[in-house]
């Protein structure tokens, strides 16, 4: 056994601490601090803090979900996903839901499904060689209804070097938090083994050495215990070194995350107790995480607003309160790079890391990184650089012309599709650029055809046809969606709903499709573009001044923002893109602006200039495709934004574009510059990764910088 390489993992955490329709569980605000903190610990695990991933107070499911989604593929040793919150039971179907903010009780459709939970781990575009799921919720381990493994679910990687299933109580058992205790008891008990170890335990600690002592030290308390599912040798994952054995262990700071010991208290009826207990509890069918205080018979009798959920530390505890930081989920392709890589040196933010020559294109391209590959499209190729060196490891050639990149997907097992425009949808395995497979949609010389995926499903569509749901492992057709007015539009999805658009002197609507059997749910009439977006309520569309919200169940707008500052003329919106909870868009006059969702109101706004402001953003095509701007790309805490193509007539307006030739990189919390760089030619879309930003430029090279 061998310790997972931190550099090729990823850990999600997830919680939800402060509730609007059940009571708060102040600890877990703690435990994703702690839990984050002890796996970023050199001395425990290592994991790089862009590796892990918190998602605190997600207010809807697809929050959690995007996360997953974005940060799952990124891991090719080990990945961990954690959940801590008041588990709630469907009475109908007895299924695992888990609370959010937002959840109301007797409301499944309000909180997390824990079955999309497990989907995410084990979509085939998760390579992760080891997977780990921990659930610190009331009846957790009724995860075991759709426990990984079940059915032979998992992945062929998954089988072979296992998955590991840890909860934090029975499937009819409710977890417990303390008053005054800095975590829950479960994951309290957790961090306690990563800080401090086990006594006379081996070097590394494996989920099943993990599992034990948990279990023996909650047994010891007569708290609710664990329980743990592993498929093959799911319980050999070595998440941590045994700080217990470790010379030289002392560290002040990680000792000061381990739970201390908080004294019994007494002096309280046992009936008010169990009261306080019951007034804890909430359910889809009548259970949550439980609150309990226990007996001690020398402490004074607690206040009365001390029983029940609690509002945080005891008094006289000596625990400053903090707050959990929240690190937005990413909505940047996978970008794990294989081990077999070199080493990346560090550069300042910016600076060139290198530039190699690419096939001359009247354009720039859009890039997209997949798995430490770098690949862009010129004319009828698809080119694959390695991210860490710039060599080209391959090139695939069509016969016919290629849509942008930016409407490409990443599918299982590290997979690369992209449309041509005489009707086909290709597969491009990413190690090597081996053709998987092609899948015809029907068209010939449609002027625009893309594709988006999701859990193992492209999405595809044609200016002029319909939408095609095509199994991303095999390329055969799921289903096919054709209106008789045909589509114009991207498809955008998650894991229930395909939303496409349609556009024309006569039609202009949005259609909402089941996403498993391909019939539509509903239409909305209304301004579309070719690019949309979509999260778990609402679809974004983008028509000349003003940006829309649709409600996903009903169809009806949510709300209308119009752009300001107003637009001079033409089309003044780029293609919306939501991450990390914001909804970005560009308009004509040089403005990145970052929406909130819910409502449309602006956050911030950046001013893209340098020198003159570009006058006509949207104008002109970049890789992006007919809507003409360049489409933001978010990593981390960090938006980068390529510039626009050349006018038509360069000569004329060279002046005014002088700000297409720049990347920027904004601060996503407070839409302030982190860094620009001037290039050499106006660029595409930026895609990024933990060290690098690479975007391709119209003097035909591919730049790789500092981020």
């Amino acid at each position: 056994m061998s310790l997972p390489d931190p550099a090729l993992s990823r850990a999600i955490l997830i919680g939800a601490h402060s509730y609007r329709k059940l009571p708060d569980l102040p600890p877990v605000e703690q435990n994703l601090m702690g839990l984050r903190q002890a796996l970023e610990h050199p001395s425990v695990w290592g994991l790089p803090t862009s590796h892990c991933t918190v998602v605190a107070q997600p207010e809807h499911a697809q929050t959690a979900l995007d996360a997953l989604h974005d940060q799952a593929p990124r891991a090719t040793d080990t990945l961990v996903v954690y959940y801590a919150g008041h588990g709630l039971v469907d009475p109908y179907t007895d299924e695992l839901y888990l609370a959010l903010p937002s959840t109301e009780p007797g409301r499944p459709d309000t909180a997390l499904r824990y079955e999309y939970v497990r989907r995410a781990v084990l979509d085939p575009a998760v390579t992760a060689r080891r997977k780990v799921v921990v659930l610190d919720s009331c009846y957790s381990g009724r995860a075991r209804i759709g426990e990984m493994g079940a059915g032979g679910h998992l992945t062929a990687q998954a089988l072979i070097d296992g998955a590991c299933l840890l909860m934090s109580t029975a499937g009819t058992r409710k977890s417990l938090f303390f008053p005054g205790e800095r975590y829950t008891a479960f994951t309290g008990e957790l961090i306690d083994t990563l800080v401090r170890g086990i006594a006379d335990g081996p070097a590394l600690l494996d989920m099943d050495t993990i599992y034990r002592h948990v279990h023996a030290q909650l047994s010891g308390k007569r708290r609710p215990l664990p329980e743990q599912r592993n498929r093959n040798a799911g319980g050999l994952i070595v998440l941590a070194r045994n700080r217990a054995v470790l010379p030289g262990r002392a560290d002040s700071a990680l000792d000061a995350l381990a739970p201390e010991s908080v004294p019994l208290l007494g002096g309280v009826p046992r009936r008010t107790l169990l009261t306080a207990v019951a007034g804890g509890t909430v359910a889809l069918g009548g259970a949550g995480l439980g609150v309990r205080r226990l007996l001690h018979g020398s402490d004074p009798a607690p206040r009365r607003d001390e029983l029940g959920a609690g509002t945080g530390p005891a008094p006289g505890s000596g625990r400053p309160r903090t707050t959990s930081p929240s690190a937005p989920p990413s909505s940047s392709p996978p970008t794990a790079k294989p081990s077999s890589s070199p080493t990346r040196r560090r550069a300042k933010p910016g600076a060139l890391l290198w530039q190699k020559p690419i096939p001359a294109s009247e354009y720039p391209s859009d890039v997209i990184l997949v798995d430490g590959v770098v690949c862009l499209s010129r004319d009828g190729t698809v080119l694959g650089f390695d991210a860490v060196t710039g060599e080209r490891r391959w090139t695939v050639r069509f016969e016919a012309p290629l849509t942008p990149l930016v409407a490409t997907a990443v599918t299982s097992g590290g997979v690369l599709c992209v449309c041509d425009l005489d009707g086909h949808l290709h597969a491009i395995r990413i190690r090597d650029g081996d053709k998987r497979w092609s899948y015809r949609m029907g068209g010939v010389d449609a002027p625009h055809a893309w594709c988006t995926v999701r859990g193992g499903v492209v999405y595809a569509s044609q200016s002029g046809g319909g939408l095609h749901a095509v199994d991303a492992a095999t390329g055969k057709r799921r289903w096919l969606y054709a209106p008789a007015e045909g589509i114009d539009s991207a498809p955008a999805a998650n894991d229930t709903v395909v939303c496409v658009g349609a556009t024309g002197e006569t039609v202009n609507h949005l259609d909402a499709v089941n996403a498993r059997t391909g019939k539509r749910k509903w239409r909305f009439e209304g301004h579309v573009t070719p690019y949309l977006t979509i999260d778990a309520r609402q679809a974004y569309t983008v028509n000349y001044g003003t940006v829309s919200a649709v409600d996903l169940d009903t169809g009806e707008r949510r709300w209308s923002e119009s752009a300001d500052p107003p637009a001079n003329d033409g089309p003044d919106l780029g293609p919306p893109t939501l991450a990390g909870g914001t909804l970005y868009t560009t308009t004509l006059d040089g403005y990145l602006t970052a929406r909130d969702p819910g409502s449309g109101s602006v956050r911030w706004r950046f001013p893209v200039e340098a020198g003159e402001r570009i006058a006509d953003w949207g104008n002109y095509s970049s890789g992006s495709g007919s809507s003409g701007a360049a489409i933001p790309t978010v990593s981390g805490a960090t938006l980068y934004l390529g510039s626009l193509a050349l006018p038509d007539d360069p000569d004329s307006r060279a002046d005014r574009y002088r700000s297409a030739r720049l990347v920027y990189a904004v601060d996503t919390v407070t839409g302030t510059e982190r860094w620009h760089r001037t290039t050499e030619g106006c660029t595409g879309t930026v895609a990024a990764d933990d060290t690098a930003a690479y975007f391709a430029t119209s003097d035909d090279h591919l730049c790789a910088v500092g981020r």
